[in-house]
């Protein structure tokens, strides 16, 4: 007897027909154009707080993502959109799926920036997407395997390790540099993206289960009337039932009372009294009582 084979995700993730893949490969043209063109596009696109209050730079909320981040948070998202994003996409429609990433940068560039307001603290690179894209996939795949360089790990040990090794970067990074911003950056990022994929997954669970229940509502036979008629009964039906089962009832308790004593006390009474001093139900009980003879 052969054991059951896990789930393992066995899709191509070199389909060049992923937006997460193409994602990768604009973001790589803007780093390589911001190195030769000394820092330009990140004065662009970076998130300083001050800016985008003082000046109303709003696009700075939505383009940050895209300025070049640490070295930790380039490999970070490097490595998450290439082998995990491309599942995550598989689960929405392409629209929706970049109307996803949109407002998740622009809701993240939002509360960085109402509560770092007073500091100089300049935000940058695709941490928050990532660990959104990772959180998620996580929740949605957690008992299946993936295939990472032609090796086969379980869900939960690929992104564990992969957010292990950002975290001993940043780390090691910030007390090189001895920048605390740069720990400030990242775990803010880290927090940010795991409550939003995780209020993102309960979502998708709470609709999914809506559905369901709405489809096994809808498979619940409906019996025709034909099938229903001997399970139904008029409110005049009813009271012809109960009017009929009383008089049996009564004509049971009736015939009940055809015994020899009642025959005897009634001749006793003729004897006596004469025949015209029955009652009603006296002369009556001797007509039923001969008949039934």
């Amino acid at each position: 007897m052969t054991k059951p084979v896990k789930n393992i995700e066995s899709d191509t993730i070199s389909n060049s027909g992923y937006i997460s893949h193409k994602l990768i490969l604009v973001v790589g043209f803007i780093y390589v154009f911001d190195f030769f063109s000394k820092g330009y596009l990140s004065g662009l696109f970076h998130l300083q707080p001050s800016l985008v209050l003082d000046r109303m730079e709003l696009w700075r909320l939505f383009s940050f993502p895209l300025s070049p981040g640490t070295f930790e948070a380039t490999v970070l998202f490097f490595m998450t959109f290439l082998f995990f994003a491309p599942r995550i996409e598989k689960t929405f429609r392409k629209p929706v799926y970049i109307s996803l990433l949109f407002i998740l940068s622009g809701l993240q560039g939002t509360v960085l920036t109402l509560v770092f307001w007073k500091n100089d603290i300049i935000f940058s690179g695709m941490e928050g997407a990532s660990f959104f894209i990772l959180t998620l996939y996580l929740f949605l795949n957690i008992k299946n395997q993936i295939f990472i360089l032609d090796i086969k790990l379980r869900a939960v040990t690929a992104v564990l390790m992969l957010i292990a090794f950002w975290f001993v970067s940043l780390i090691g990074f910030t007390m090189f540099t001895g920048q605390q911003v740069l720990f400030i950056h990242g775990m803010s990022a880290l927090l940010f993206g795991t409550t939003c994929g995780s209020f993102t997954f309960l979502q998708i669970r709470v609709t999914k289960n809506y559905f369901q229940n709405q489809s096994e509502i809808s498979e619940i036979k409906t019996h025709n009337p034909e099938e229903l008629a001997p399970a139904l009964i008029s409110q005049k039906d009813y009271k012809m039932l109960k009017q009929n089962l009383q008089d049996e009832i009564s004509q049971y308790q009736y015939e009940a009372s055809y015994t020899e004593d009642k025959l005897n006390e009634i001749l006793d009474k003729i004897i006596e009294q004469g025949e015209d001093s029955l009652t009603v139900n006296e002369r009556k009980f001797l007509e039923d009582y001969s008949n039934q003879i």
